[in-house]
């Protein structure tokens, strides 16, 4: 009975044919015709030879090709979160081009055409998405496996700094809305400690140092993956992170209302809530409440007519409650968290602390992130006035 070998395959992730191979895909052609050659080429060798298939080299390679390599290079390097993000970028470039485009016939219009599938993306979403697909190119030159980089001249548009930082004034407002308990804990860590978004999702009792008053990521768990990571804890911190190890003792201690650890999407719809809470605030501190519909009298009506009206009423109410929301978040400010990481950084260049003190308390080794992004001592006219002051001897000009 003749042997039965495995067939090739078509994969869209990445746009070409495979073939499996014991435990191992092995990686064929975008072209069939081309992924067919080579696949006889290995079944000759017999499926149990280790395969070896040639591939294009230099300007000949495919474009989807060298993707893939870098990849699958992320995959075995870096951690999953920064595979992830790569790999959705590329992914995006991916889709945006001919499966069987060449490194030779690889230009930058070709960058601007994926963009142009995005128009509502921001410069910063914009800068990303080159950053990574040129990433991928600079690697494969770096690697020897092309000759030259056909994006290497391709501009990524300046990031535009997201200026947002919580004052105290802000703050005490945004608590006093706040009805959660588990997204007051994170708004009150993110303001006492000045940490990142991903630090205190990852928090875990085996980190926290409070005898000394801190918290201290090993490097494996801090960013970068080279040095420890120290978040210094003030009373209230430190008051809430002993509560949190006390009922979670393994795994994240800061999680949201359903006992979960807190996701970007959770945190983004937790913002959304409090953009509409604060909206309300406003909305009735300005007297701007309009009265909700009449209730429906039914007990006067024909009772032929009462479903139509309930009907109509309810489509009544429906505007109503749909123009106040509309309202609510067009007066009420959407926050992040990088706001309130932004604010520790601001209060605390506003208290004296020095910029290289401020940048460790953060996690930066250069503290000139400090002045490009995190302080915003800029944005309080009143500050800057008595700094003004100071500068001149005490006496304004």
């Amino acid at each position: 009975m003749p042997r039965k070998y495995p067939q090739p395959f078509w994969r869209d992730s990445r746009a070409c044919y495979f073939v499996q191979i014991g435990k191992k895909q092995v990686r064929l052609s975008p072209d069939k015709d081309e992924a067919y050659r080579l696949y006889h080429e290995l079944m000759t060798q017999g499926p149990d030879t280790p395969p070896v298939v040639p591939s294009p080299k230099g300007d000949a390679q495919a474009v989807v090709s060298v993707l893939d390599e870098f990849l699958d290079w992320i995959s075995r390097h870096k951690a999953p979160r920064t595979y992830a993000w790569y790999r959705e970028n590329i992914q995006r470039f991916l889709d945006g081009i001919p499966s069987t485009l060449t490194i030779a016939e690889l230009k930058p219009f070709h960058v601007t055409q994926a963009l142009d599938r995005f128009p509502h993306w921001s410069n910063n979403t914009q800068h990303d998405f080159i950053g990574a697909v040129k990433r991928a190119f600079n690697w494969a030159l770096d690697e020897e496996r092309i000759d030259r980089s056909p994006l290497a001249r391709v501009k990524k548009p300046a990031r535009e700094a997201r200026e947002m930082a919580v004052s105290p004034a802000e703050y005490v407002t945004i608590l006093g809305v706040v009805k959660d308990p588990a997204f007051r804990d994170l708004l009150e860590l993110s303001w006492e400690t000045g940490a990142r978004v991903q630090e205190l999702r990852k928090i875990e009792a085996r980190f926290l140092d409070l005898e000394n008053n801190r918290i201290v990521f090993p490097p494996k768990q801090a960013k970068g993956k080279k040095y420890h990571r120290v978040i210094y804890l003030i009373p209230r911190a430190r008051e809430i992170l002993a509560r949190l190890a006390e009922l979670h003792r393994t795994g994240p201690i800061v999680l949201n209302s359903d006992g979960n650890p807190w996701t970007k999407d959770a945190i983004n719809c937790a913002f959304c809530r409090l953009q509409l809470a604060l909206g309300r605030k406003e909305i009735e501190e300005k007297g701007m409440a309009t009265k909700s519909p009449p209730r429906l009298k039914t007990s006067a009506m024909d009772p032929e007519i009462v479903p139509a009206a309930r009907a109509a009423r309810l489509a009544v109410v429906k505007r109503w409650q749909r123009e106040n929301e509309k309202l609510a978040r067009e007066l009420g400010p959407k926050y992040h968290l990088g706001a309130f990481r932004k604010g520790f950084a601001t209060q605390a260049l506003k208290a004296g602390v020095d910029t290289v003190t401020v940048a460790h308390l953060l996690g930066h080794r250069d503290p000139s992130m400090i002045s490009k992004v995190y302080g915003q001592v800029q944005n309080d006219p009143e500050h800057m006035a008595n700094a003004a002051k100071r500068a001149k001897g005490g006496a304004l000009s």
